[in-house]
Parts: C-alpha cells; sequence; structure tokens
C-alpha cells in the first residue's frame, strides 16, 4: 500500500488544478498506458523507453501547470521530482540502494548528443559529473539526490534516443540499472497525482472478498491501493448468497451505531467496466458514492457496492471470512473491528 504519509504536493488549491483538469486526466492515462505496454515487454531497452515515455508524459504536464514554458527537460523533470516530500524522496532512494551506488562508482553518463566532428565516439561528461556529485551527497538534503537521480535517468534516455547504446557489454547493463528507478519514481508520481487530483480516476472502497489485493489484480490490472479507510454509519452483512463462492458474501447495511473498515481503490474505466461484471451490477449489487474516513483526510466520491435484493443473514464460508480477517490483520484495521469480524458465525 502506499505510503500516503509521505506524500506532498501541496502547493496548489483544487480550482487550479481543476482549470488543468482535462490536460491532467489525458496525461496522466497516457503515462499509464506507457506502464502497461512496458509491463508487457521483456526486452529491457523496450521497457526502460516506454516507461520513461510515461515519465516524461508527467513531467510536462507539470511543466505545463507551473509555467516553466520553453526551458530544456532536465528543468521539466527537477521540476516534478521536487514535488516529493523530503521522506518521500528518500524512500524511493532507499528502494534502490545497489542502483544508486551503481551511478555513483560506474562515472559519469556522458552525454552523447554532444558529439562532434573532432570527438565523434566521446560525449560530453560535465552535466553526468554534476549530477553524479550530487547524487553521492549524502549530506544534501533527499530531494536533490532525487532530481540528480533522475537527471541521470534522463541522460540515459538521450543516449538511448540518439543512438549510442549497444545491446550488450556496460550499455545494457545501464539500462537495465536505470530500469527500476525509473519504474518506482513513474508509480510514486502517479500515486501522488491521484492523492491530489482524486478525480483522475474511479474511486472504491472494498469491504468484501476484494480486501484481497491479489484477486483485485486478477479482477482490475490496474488497480492501486490509495489507503485504507473507514465508512462511518454502516454494518459489514451478509445479505446476497453467491453461487460462485457458495455462501453469504458481504453487504453494508444502514445502522448509526457502526462503522465498516476497508481499502480505498483507484481504478481506471476499463477496470471499473471488469469490476461492474465481477460484482453483478446492476442486477445483484448497485453502487452509490460514499465518503471515507483516513487517517489524514476525508475520500469524497467513492464508489461502494451494495445488494439490491437482500435476503435474510447468510453465513459466508470460512475462506471469505478469512479474506477479510486477513486483510483487517495486514492492513491494520482497528481492534474493535477485528473483533467483530471475529464474531460472524461462519458455514
Amino acid at each position: 500500500m502506499i505510503n500516503t504519509t509521505n506524500l506532498e504536493m501541496t502547493d496548489y488549491d483544487n480550482k487550479e488544478l481543476l482549470a488543468w483538469k482535462d490536460l491532467i486526466i489525458f496525461q496522466v492515462n497516457v503515462a499509464e498506458r506507457w506502464q502497461e505496454r512496458s509491463n508487457k515487454e521483456t526486452d529491457i531497452y523496450a521497457k526502460f523507453f516506454f516507461t520513461f515515455a510515461g515519465f516524461n508524459a508527467l513531467y510536462f504536464l507539470w511543466g505545463k501547470i507551473d509555467g516553466l514554458g520553453e526551458t530544456n527537460e532536465g528543468t521539466y523533470i527537477e521540476n516534478l521530482l521536487k514535488k516529493f516530500s523530503e521522506p518521500k524522496a528518500q524512500e524511493i532512494l532507499d528502494n534502490v540502494p545497489e542502483n544508486v551506488d551503481y551511478f555513483i562508482r560506474r562515472g559519469p553518463v556522458r552525454r552523447m548528443d554532444k558529439r562532434n566532428q573532432k570527438k565523434q565516439l566521446q560525449g560530453d561528461s560535465s552535466e553526468g559529473k554534476k549530477h553524479m556529485k550530487a547524487l553521492e551527497n549524502y549530506d544534501s538534503p533527499a530531494q536533490k539526490r532525487l532530481q540528480a537521480l533522475g537527471q541521470i535517468l534522463y541522460l540515459v534516455r538521450c543516449n538511448l534516443v540518439h543512438g549510442s547504446k549497444t545491446i550488450s557489454g556496460d550499455d545494457t547493463e545501464l539500462i537495465e540499472t536505470s530500469f527500476e528507478p525509473l519504474r518506482i519514481i513513474l508509480i510514486e508520481v502517479i500515486f501522488m497525482i491521484i492523492r491530489q487530483c482524486p478525480w483522475v480516476y474511479n474511486q472504491y472502497f472494498a469491504y468484501g472478498s476484494n480486501l484481497s489485493t491479489v484477486q483485485m489484480k486478477t479482477r482490475c490490472p490496474n488497480s492501486q491501493v490509495i489507503d485504507k479507510g473507514c465508512l462511518k454509519g454502516y454494518r459489514l452483512d451478509f445479505t446476497h448468497r453467491s453461487s460462485g463462492w457458495a455462501c453469504g458474501t458481504a453487504d453494508i447495511i444502514e445502522d448509526h451505531n457502526h462503522d465498516i473498515w476497508g481499502l480505498v481503490y483507484s481504478i481506471n474505466d476499463n477496470d471499473f467496466d471488469n469490476l461492474d461484471e465481477y460484482e453483478g451490477y446492476p442486477n445483484h449489487y448497485d453502487r452509490f458514492l460514499v465518503s471515507i474516513i483516513t487517517a489524514e483526510s476525508t475520500i469524497s466520491n467513492v464508489w461502494v457496492y451494495g445488494v439490491v435484493d437482500r435476503d435474510a443473514y447468510i453465513s459466508p464460508s470460512r475462506e471469505y471470512l478469512g479474506i477479510i480477517k486477513q486483510a483487517a490483520i495486514e492492513h491494520g484495521f482497528p481492534e474493535e473491528y477485528r473483533s467483530y469480524l471475529d464474531s460472524i458465525k461462519t458455514q
């Protein structure tokens, strides 16, 4: 689950971002499509290139929003990466320590598009040296070091685009080492945007078997957990007999004496269509919008499903309830709610 505590992009008010709504949605969708293509690839060069294309779509986006005008791409990259909080920047760097160490030990990445007639096979190392020194300066803010890493990845991309990479030796090692930090940065940027602009994707509150992130990835491959949270004024019940599960499945009943805990997912339109089909919408389950309370905020306009024609209580199977109970442990739902789950009778 995304660590929302470390996310930060608070220099904008909602009206300012809504003014760019169409472009934000478009560019995030572009980034996501490139990410999907990268996930399907096995060739590391293609994976790197497609992932950088997604990253490009997002640093271009924020360059436009921030009015950077016609400037070099390095400025766009720094502008985007400085939007991460210091703890989040450190977390990203901590996830790829071996990759960071490689860039420091390897020596500067040369900018090969600076070649000329006199130096046809030698690039300019001045930018690479500057960024390498910034990356190895562990006393500087993590945000600055992350920006340096982003600039190094950009130099790798420039060399790939300008035909300066071969398919063996050090070049392949460089691309392989560059891919993972680039992949993580792209994912974290998308999460950051979703957090600031929740209207980019549909948001869905899971309280039953879709608390299994494995099941959700099968049903909705592009879904991401945004946060855990609480739906106030509703009670977890089991009022629908599922032929697939051969038992009662979860429902929410309005009850001001109870709350329901679950996970908020972001899902794109294609995955939302898949989810409707899995949930039996609109014949078995209907859906409506609610607000979910999290540790940090209230997430509005979140879709939740409820049973259309309710039966009396139908016991869930141990397997079905076990999914909910396991998620409650994994995601740290309150002890009181976990005790309530333990009191539910199964088949």
